[in-house]
């Protein structure tokens, strides 16, 4: 081939490989739903903090930027939202509710749909919470997935790996160990034996599905000791998505040194009732409610770690251990019988094993009885296949009550002498083909109180006479509860059973106990003599715990008759009753000393004893006396500036009561601190007087009164203020006022002009009033400019005061009042209307939001104001506005979340236009859409892929760049073929 024609070939090659890529991006990828399974990783329990895992979830891969994230918490029926952050820690008010988890897919990646996960009620902090029995996700419990049986659904998102996987002890094999082939499922199980590894195993030939799934047992332990745990494998099991410590290998455990010490392996089983036996009870064939789950706690009492193998019993279903189990650590893990086990009696040994060798092993119990059989009138069973209704003779026994249903004796007290009536059930055979024989088992428990016997041991075929079962109490029980099972066997088959019950109670008697023990003293806190309220009543409180009622009485004795009563809230108290016996002192007591005793009796006969005693001390006498009881000071000038000698006080407690004195004070006269407040009975304290300084003239006269809180005096203080003259000698400036407001009214009163001013006198210094001329100042209210100003005012002399010397009494004030400052908009008032959050959108809704700016209502701008106006707004792309009004309506054609992002711009008023200042301030709200019920889920026509700004997801990662430059290169191959060609040419 011409060389030509290769290079040819070859940039067609080229070509072809470089448009593979558009080939993969050419049309949108449809978005991908979540599907599968989610769960709550984390503890149930205040502080913990939650968060989501996937393993379950569908498509693989999915991660916390896949999808949006909204925590609630459940109290009841109602959710509160709590966060919407990948994780959520638990808070105290999250104790006693349960936590909701739910993801939806970012539709901007290529997700879409939701799902949901509820975790366990929430503990205490340090708690452990309890399992949930309708959540298989407790995030208190390890998970154990139980394959289904195989059939339609069976896939391999029905394995579930949790925790770290454990490495693998494997069984040494022979030469040439081989693969084992895993059947393929059907609808029935079936066990298949696998050998055991030899020197030459060769391949364990497995049945093909033939429609059956079938459990595949792991050989038992090799040479080395070690032991394979059975497992059920499901249908279509995927070999490849098996790993083992996440590695491609099985990791073999080194051997250990020989010198490091020899590690145990044990473990034993623990549970909370003392039998050793999980009795699950009974049920009737086709049950479809199972019964509640039970615990039993598995104990390492080795000195190694135990990693237990998955442990799948015939009739019950158990909770695997995923986890190692360290040394002295243990483990509660849960049992429930499977549904549709067939009717008989199960007793199954459960028995987890380790993959060291250890076991622990329990027995659980659990009766299926047979279903109620519904014949014709050929006597055949009508729910049974139509190739299955001729059948052998066989007996139909019914029962007038349902299997299961407890029989309750009425409690007896011992000693009885009549047996409690017995509690008969009727057996009929009226529908039997065949005879039956009736037998009454009784269980441990029935046989130590209890007899049961049918009238009629033999149902005949077709007889209408019924065989009565009566169960009956034995003689003699002592006191306490009984308690057992009576089987009913038809032709030596369990058919029904029926626990019965009785309780014995002790014989009646009083059983008396006192809160305070007798023997105690009641003391009451003292009081004065003439007491206006008695003490309070000391109680002492009668129990009675006993099934006999107590009759009671309370007795005084003699010193206690003439101080005090006694009572008993009620003279009879049944059993579990009690009775308040009160004690309290009378009125009127004078002063002394008083005890008594009081004794309690029950049918006459004394079984508590109390003392008590009360002190009335004597009654309080308060008095008080002073001296002088008159101070006289004189007279002197008005306008004196020096006041006369303080006189001195004594007042003296005269009661026989410590009291607290009250400081006295004086009014026109000063009135000095008391030397002591607290005086005992016959101690004094002093206080002094003084008339204050510029009482006008006149006579003072005044009684200062001197008290406590129970009683008081009075010292009268005299002085007299003879009439002087007085002359004006000074007028003082007022000060400058400065900082008033712009604007400030313009009265007196606004511009805080003084109403008086300090004049000097020959009597001292006084206050004058003046009247301000505000009218005749320059000053102008309406100004914006700072203004400085002079106010004159004239200065009317108090009464008494002269001006001889013609003194100017004009007086003036200057006053400053600031310009007017610029009004500065605040940002955060910058708002968006309209748009709510919590609001429930759809894609139907029109939603109209309206933008809000900081100071647009400034409608009489200064210079220097700012303001806030919306310039744009944006969901998935930016509109503009150029004028009012800010508003826009729009509607979201695809369900999601979406952010509303509003862009204010700030604005200068320069004294003439609003100008722009460059700066700008930015306002969101979040918001969910939902799809609208019935609406075509083809997006909008505005809704193009122009419109997006993400990339579209294909779901393809081949790398783009390597196409990139095969295109680039073939590009160029080419050019160079046609300049090469030409210039040929």
């Amino acid at each position: 081939m011409k060389p030509k024609k290769i290079l040819s070939v070859l940039m067609a090659m080229l070509m072809a490989l470089s448009l593979l890529p558009s080939l993969v991006f050419a049309s949108e990828a449809q978005a991908v739903k979540l599907d599968g399974k989610l769960k709550i990783k984390g503890t149930a329990s205040v502080g913990s903090v939650l968060r989501a895992e996937y393993k379950k979830v569908i498509p693989e891969g999915i991660t916390d930027e896949d999808v949006t994230f909204q925590w609630s918490r459940k109290t009841g029926d109602e959710l509160t939202e709590v966060g919407k952050e990948k994780t959520y820690t638990l808070v105290q008010e999250d104790m006693g509710n349960r936590i909701q988890l739910k993801i939806t897919g970012n539709e901007e990646l290529g997700f879409t749909g939701e799902l949901k996960a509820l975790s366990v009620e929430v503990v205490a902090e340090g708690e452990t919470p309890a399992p949930d029995e309708d959540n298989e996700d407790d995030l208190t419990q390890q998970d154990v997935q139980i394959p289904e049986a195989a059939g339609e659904g069976a896939s391999d998102a029905d394995v579930d790996v949790q925790g770290d996987t454990q490495d693998t002890d494997i069984p040494e094999a022979g030469d040439d160990t081989q693969d084992a082939n895993i059947p393929e499922a059907g609808d029935d199980t079936q066990d298949t034996d696998i050998p055991e590894a030899g020197d030459d195993a060769q391949d364990a030939n497995i049945p093909e599905a033939g429609g059956d799934t079938q459990d595949t047992n792991i050989p038992e332990a090799s040479d080395d000791g070690t032991t394979g745990a059975a497992q059920d494998i499901p249908a279509d099991t995927d070999n490849s998505a098996i790993q083992i410590n996440n590695e491609e290998t099985l990791n073999i455990p080194e051997t250990t040194d020989a010198d490091a010490p020899e590690l145990t392996y044990s473990a034993e089983v623990s549970m909370d009732n003392s039998t050793g036996v999980l009795d699950f009870g009974s049920a009737e064939a086709g049950y479809t409610q199972l019964p509640g789950e039970q615990y039993v706690t598995i104990t390492n009492t080795g000195t190694g770690d135990l990693n237990f193998t998955s442990v799948s019993p015939e009739h019950f279903m158990v909770q695997d251990i995923t986890e190692p189990l360290k040394a002295g650590e243990s483990v509660n893990v849960w049992v429930q019988p499977r549904e549709g086990i067939p009717a008989g009696i199960y007793k199954d040994t459960i028995t987890y094993t380790t993959e060291e060798g250890a076991q622990a092993s329990f027995e659980a119990d659990f009766t299926v009885n047979e279903a109620a059989q519904v014949t014709d009138g050929n006597g055949e069973d009508t729910n049974a296949p139509q190739d299955q209704q001729k059948t052998d003779p066989a007996p139909s026994v019914t029962s007038d009550v349902p299997a299961g249903t407890a029989l309750t004796f009425d409690p007896v007290t011992a000693g009885y002498t009549e047996l409690p009536a017995g509690k008969t059930v009727s057996f009929s055979n009226q529908a039997g083909t065949a005879e039956a024989q009736l037998k009454a088992v009784l269980d441990a428990g029935a046989q130590a109180a209890f007899t049961a016997a049918f009238s009629a041991d033999t149902l005949a075929v077709g007889a209408t006479e019924s065989s009565v079962l009566t169960v009956q109490p034995v003689a003699g029980l002592t006191a306490g509860t009984y308690s057992g099972n009576v089987t009913v066997q038809v032709n030596g088959v369990d058919f029904a059973t029926y626990p019965v019950s009785l309780t014995v109670n002790a014989p009646a008697a009083a059983s008396l106990a006192a809160d305070p023990a007798s023997g105690s003293t009641l003391a009451f806190d003292s009081v004065k003599e003439g007491y206006a309220a008695a003490p309070d009543a000391k109680s002492v409180t009668v129990s009675n715990s006993g099934n006999a009622a107590a009759n009671l009485t309370a007795v005084l004795d003699e010193a206690g008759q003439n101080a005090f009563t006694a009572a008993l809230s009620q003279a009879s108290i049944a059993g579990g009753e009690s009775a308040i016996l009160a004690v309290q002192p009378k009125m009127g007591l004078k002063a002394g000393t008083y005890t008594g005793q009081v004794s309690v009796l029950n049918d006459g006969n004394v079984v508590f004893t109390y003392t008590f005693s009360l002190t009335v001390a004597p009654a309080d006498v308060f008095g008080l006396s002073v001296n002088p009881s008159i101070v006289d000071f004189g007279t002197v000038k008005a306008g004196y500036t020096e006041a006369p000698q303080a006189g001195t006080v004594t007042v003296k407690n005269e009661g026989n009561t410590t009291i607290n004195l009250k400081q006295p004070t004086g009014g026109d006269f000063e009135v000095g601190a008391l030397s002591a407040v607290t005086l005992a009975p016959g101690e004094s304290a002093t206080f002094t007087i003084r008339p204050k300084t510029g009482l006008a003239e006149g006579l003072f006269d005044q009684d200062i009164v001197v008290a406590s809180d129970n009683s008081q005096t009075s010292v009268k203080a005299i002085l007299t203020v003879a009439k002087a003259e007085v002359k004006l000698t000074g007028i003082t400036k007022p000060s400058q006022i400065t900082g008033l407001a712009n604007g400030t009214k313009k009265s007196a009163k606004a511009l805080k002009l003084p109403e008086t001013v300090v004049i000097s006198t020959t009597n001292g210094k006084m206050k004058a009033s003046v009247k301000w001329d505000v009218n005749g100042s320059s000053y102008d209210p309406d100004s914006t400019d700072a203004q400085t100003f002079t106010v004159k005012g004239t200065v009317t002399l108090p009464s008494g005061v002269t001006n001889p010397d013609q003194i100017s009494t004009i007086v003036s004030a200057k006053v400053s009042v600031n310009g007017r400052s610029a009004v500065l908009a605040d940002p955060s008032g910058n708002t968006i209307a309209g748009i709510d959050p919590n609001a429930a959108y759809t894609t139907a809704t029109k939603i109209t939001v309206t933008a809000n700016g900081a100071g647009m209502n400034n409608t009489d701008p200064g210079t220097g104001d700012t303001r806030y106006i919306p310039a744009s707004w944006k969901v998935l792309e930016e509109r503009k506005w150029e004028q009012a009004p800010y508003s826009a309506t729009f509607r979201m054609a695809k369900a999601g979340s979406y952010t509303m992002t509003v862009v204010f711009n700030q604005q200068k008023y320069d004294g003439s236009n609003w100008v722009n200042t460059g700066a700008q301030d930015a306002k969101q709200v979040n918001f969910n859409v939902s799809q609208a019920d019935g609406q075509d889920l083809t997006p909008a026509a505005n809704r193009t892929d122009a419109n997006q700004k993400n990339a579209v997801r294909t779901g393809d990662n081949t790398p783009i760049m390597t196409f990139v430059i095969i295109l680039v290169v073939a590009v160029i191959c080419i050019i160079g073929v046609v300049v090469y060609r030409k210039k040929k040419k």
